[in-house]
């Protein structure tokens, strides 16, 4: 373009109503503008006429942050600050908007530039320097997608080869590929990868597509009493694919379930019940347990054994065992036994509501839970553990398998595999994309895992669906629900925690810094210079504190925010002022009020 047009253009106060040619501007050097380009944006201007308020707003909401700079940048040309030469009071509410906008920017770009560094180290992949791309955010939206863009891509392309690699190492008729398969289908490269290289007996790594499900009952219609005479030996099948179910007979474990499952549906006594509790404890690989006690018309004991050190800290998974409660689907347990329980009916309980707390399982679900996932192999004791969970956590929903105070842990070694086995337990299926954004949304932190899957699950609820789809996670990203989790998780922390995250929140949001530094900070948001910052806040003390929280991360003497979604929560967002929270942490300190949970 004539350096003279361009230069006319570049100061033509008319080209605020014309939104794509100011992003033009803002990336091209005049002296590289094209003609047809120009041309092209101001005709969509003349096309879909907009005000200079809206054309202004309209850059902003693209992401065009630093085109919306150059609206209030000194000596541009028209008359100075162009904003100056446009009439109207939406002119002051620009500034806000715009770094509003860079803050949920910034937040959404960290979130997903996280989710790609997950994604990077689980197939072993070094990460790519990223380090520009906070700036590029500041800059322009659209730069800093390009950059994750690439990459994206450079991930794909590696996942791909994996893949690939992956599916080589399977032989023909290899028992292992439809598991494989399936990992490798829901992008679940280091399931799959775990899969070929460690023995099925192993428990301590691979996600829930390591685990086959037990099969299902599909013979309700027939009575516990002619189910349980298929497995006599010698007994004629009715339906062929019943060879499986009756395949438990050869593993000794569930045989003598088998076994002692029969004389307690024979003769429901307290001999009968307290052998086949044993049976069913030691075919989960438990320990000894209590007495079997006799009363209100059944029989209590407790079982354990469904420990599993891949699984999140459910309340089924106590050390003391939880209630094992036997008798007819007529006699509920017991109103004073802690829940969850389990209730085992030696009948066909397909229809029965059990009361809160409670889960049932059946002779038919027993059956299924013997019944060995491989035609020709007995399962292993994990395997075990893990489909009797499958059977009972979709009955007792997430609440109830929750620790109402401390919430939900997961495995802190391998959050994501953790959050897998959760979701997989609840019956609900759930991608990799999806799994790396909760990974990193609820930060490893014990009351945020439940906190965001909650509304979750309630939503896929109601409209009767049971796989979490990425548009779902929308509904914890609204402002709302970010207020209500920070308030969630901020409520535990005493005055000096939330004064120390509040002065990093406000002061060091992206970058690395020193505890006692930090604390020295605290006269920049009105603590009096008489105060000495560092007795007050016992700041080393206190940022561990907030380690063990997931507030913070630290490397060796230096501290920073998390990089995680728990993390976003202590950075300046909408309606949340960092600065001011440590300021009211500060004031009720030096007030002798140093507990900050009725705040």
């Amino acid at each position: 373009m004539d350096e003279t047009l361009a230069g006319i253009i570049g100061r033509w106060p008319g080209r605020w109503r014309h939104p794509l040619l100011v992003a033009e501007l803002a990336r091209t050097p005049l002296a590289a503008l094209d003609d047809r380009r120009v041309a092209e944006f101001v005709l969509a201007g003349l096309a879909a006429p907009v005000t200079e308020a809206e054309g202004v707003r309209r850059l902003i909401e693209d992401g065009e942050f630093a085109a919306v700079d150059a609206f209030f940048a000194p000596g541009t040309g028209d008359a100075g600050e162009p904003w100056r030469s446009l009439a109207g009071e939406w002119t002051r509410d620009i500034p806000g908007l715009l770094e509003d906008a860079r803050k949920t920017a910034r937040a959404v770009i960290a979130r997903e530039a996280a989710v790609l560094r997950e994604r990077a180290e689980r197939i072993g992949l070094a990460p790519a320097d990223l380090s520009d791309l906070e700036t590029a955010a500041e800059h322009r939206l659209a730069e800093a997608r390009q950059i994750l863009a690439a990459e994206e891509r450079r991930l794909r392309d590696a996942e791909d080869a994996l893949a690939a690699e992956l599916r080589g190492r399977l032989g023909p008729q290899d028992p292992r590929t439809e598991a494989v398969e399936a990992c490798l289908a829901a992008g679940e490269l280091p399931a799959a990868r775990w899969l070929l290289e460690n023995n099925r007996d192993d428990a301590g790594a691979g996600g829930p597509r390591t685990v086959r499900r037990a099969p299902r009952w599909p013979w309700y219609g027939h009575t516990a009493a002619e189910a349980l005479s298929w497995y006599d030996d010698g007994a004629q099948l009715p339906f062929p694919q019943l060879a499986r179910f009756v395949g438990a007979r050869r593993d000794p474990g569930a045989a003598a379930v088998l076994d002692r499952l029969r004389a307690l549906a024979a003769h429901p006594d307290v001999a009968a019940a307290d052998a086949f509790a044993t049976a069913l404890s030691g075919f989960l690989g438990g320990n000894p347990r209590s007495a079997v006690d006799e009363r209100d018309g059944g029989f209590v004991t407790t079982i354990d054994g469904l420990d599993d050190t891949r699984l999140p800290r459910l309340s089924l998974l106590r050390e003391s065992g939880v209630p094992l409660w036997m008798a007819g689907a007529d006699v509920p347990p017991p109103a004073d036994l802690t829940p969850p329980i389990i209730w085992f009916v030696p009948d066909n309980a397909e229809e029965l509501t059990a009361p809160a707390g409670t889960a049932v399982l059946d002779i038919p679900g027993l059956l299924c839970l013997l019944a060995p996932t491989d035609d020709d192999l007995p399962t292993s004791i994990p395997d075990r553990r893990v489909n009797l969970l499958r059977a009972l956590v979709p009955q007792l929903g997430l609440e109830a398998v929750t620790d109402t105070a401390g919430g939900l842990e997961l495995n802190d070694a391998r959050p994501r595999e953790s959050l897998a086995w959760l979701l997989d337990l609840l019956g609900i299926g759930a991608d990799a994309v999806v799994l790396d954004t909760l990974t990193y949304e609820t930060g490893r932190h014990p009351l945020a895992v439940p906190a965001v899957l909650t509304p979750l699950l309630r939503s896929l609820r109601d409209r009767g669906a049971y796989e979490l789809a990425t548009a779902d996670l929308e509904a914890i990203r609204t402002p709302e629900a970010r207020a209500r989790l920070r308030a969630l998780l901020l409520a535990p922390l005493d005055a000096a925690q939330r004064a120390m995250l509040g002065l990093a929140g406000a002061l060091f949001p992206s970058d690395p810094f020193d505890a006692v530094e930090l604390a020295s900070c605290a006269h920049l948001v009105g603590l009096p210079e008489e105060t000495a910052p560092e007795q007050l806040l016992q700041p080393i003390a206190t940022a561990d504190a907030l380690v063990t929280t997931h507030f913070l991360e630290h490397n060796g003497d230096q501290y920073r925010i998390a990089r995680s979604g728990v993390g976003d929560l202590a950075r300046a967002g909408a309606g949340w002022d960092p600065a001011e929270f440590a300021a009211e942490a500060l004031e009720r300190l030096q007030y002798g009020l140093g507990d900050a949970h009725d705040a």
